[in-house]
This record gives C-alpha cells, structure tokens and sequence, in this order.
C-alpha cells in the first residue's frame, strides 16, 4: 500500500522493466516508482545482509556494479 493506504502492484519481471522501478547504486537496489518501492520494501531488497551479499558478489564481478 502506499502512504495513502491504497494497494500498489508488485514488480512483475514478465512486464516491467527492471531500470524502470529500480537503480542499482552500488550494492544497493534504489526504487525509482511506487511499484519499486513497494517491491522494494516487502521482498527487503536493501536489508544489511542482502547489501553485504551484493557487495561481495560485486568485488567478485558476479554482480552487475551500479
């Protein structure tokens, strides 16, 4: 829901462009629209761990870098 308490969709990979909703800023995933930011937000896309991770896998290049 957004702040006004109505539902928002989630991000659906069948039809919607990730650079559309989102951003990679270096380890971190940046939601650009509502939908990003719900998305965002329900799957903790930027908890500490997943950011740890995502650096890690980026020092390795097994990551694209933002």
């Amino acid at each position: 829901m957004d702040r006004s308490g109505r539902p928002i969709r989630l991000f659906d990979p069948r039809r919607d462009s990730w650079d559309e909703h989102f951003k990679l800023d270096g380890p971190v995933i940046q939601p650009l629209t509502p939908i990003g930011e719900a998305t965002a937000r329900i799957l903790r896309l930027n908890v500490a761990d997943r950011v740890i991770e995502r650096r890690l896998f980026q020092k390795l290049g097994h990551y694209k870098k933002g």
